[in-house]
């Protein structure tokens, strides 16, 4: 009694939850209600409700808002990831389509310079054309699922791509790049090139 007393001092309404066993040993959650039904003759009512199912179902519902944060936090991480990368990534394809567009320039009259030129911009073109269609989809990124092709891909070929955009940037930044390929490589690959 002193205890509820003291619990109603400031409060209209006091109440606290426990467990107790039932008959099967499972437990059941239990909220108390104390309140002054009359303060000055100090009759005090007391209510007890089984809030288990009350309780249990708050939790589902908590639980299911915690996933759907963690869901859409980890999209949202994708996204931003997704998008750091690609601001990189972009610049790859650029730089070397400005690079073969000044080498192209400066060998007018070379056909077999400006033709080679020609190709390594295609295929850097290609490249861009690739990533910017990932970053306009972003429905796929949102979602964390990005379709990737089960393709042959023919080494050589996907090979000299790279080549085309890292000699071009290595060649702006006076780099020497080299490219040696060990002969008992495959000739093509399953895969997705682009990825």
């Amino acid at each position: 009694p002193d205890g509820i007393r003291e619990n109603l001092k400031d409060k209209r309404v006091y109440s606290a939850v426990y467990g107790v066993y039932d008959e099967n040993k499972n437990i059941r959650q239990k909220r108390v209600q104390y309140a002054y039904l009359d303060k000055e003759s100090e009759q005090i009512l007391i209510t007890r409700t089984d809030v288990t199912d009350l309780l249990e179902q708050q939790k589902q519902q908590q639980n299911m808002l915690e996933a759907a944060l963690l869901t859409a936090e980890q999209a949202n991480s994708a996204k931003s990831d997704f998008l750091s990368r690609m601001s990189h990534e972009i610049r790859t394809p650029m730089n070397a389509i400005i690079g073969m567009s000044t080498i192209a320039a400066q060998s007018i009259g070379d056909d077999t310079q400006v033709a080679d030129c020609i190709g390594k911009i295609g295929i850097s073109s290609r490249f861009l054309l690739s990533l910017i269609n990932d970053i306009l989809d972003m429905n796929r990124i949102e979602s964390g699922k990005m379709l990737l092709k089960n393709e042959k891909i023919p080494f050589e070929e996907f090979l000299n791509g790279i080549n085309a955009i890292c000699y071009t940037q290595a060649q702006a930044k006076n780099i020497d790049y080299e490219n040696v390929v060990d002969s008992s490589v495959e000739d093509y690959y399953i895969g997705d090139a682009m990825k």
